[in-house]
């Protein structure tokens, strides 16, 4: 049981293994290349990536935001919208 609790302290350790972690997902690596070409709104990444629903986009924009990888900007209450892009994290 000693082994299996070192192998988890190493992994744990790991920055390539915490850094997997946090881009794993389907859409994730789809949402780092569209923001890493400039702020999007949530309609424009919706439309960029046609097969992913609206649940699963908030909720991978969410995880990223959660890691310190995406920020959300809200808009002025006229327009009524957020932008997403890329922490320089």
């Amino acid at each position: 049981m000693d082994q299996l609790d070192d192998s988890y302290r190493e992994r744990a350790a790991c920055p390539l293994y915490t850094a997997i972690g946090v881009i794993s997902g389907r859409w994730k690596p789809m949402i780092l290349q569209r923001l890493a070409r400039g702020p999007h709104g949530f309609g424009e990444l919706r439309r960029a990536m046609r097969r992913v629903t609206a649940k699963v986009l908030r909720a991978q924009l969410r995880q990223l935001q959660a890691d310190g990888l995406v920020m959300r900007r809200v808009l002025s209450p006229a327009t009524l919208g957020v932008r997403y892009q890329l922490t320089p994290y």
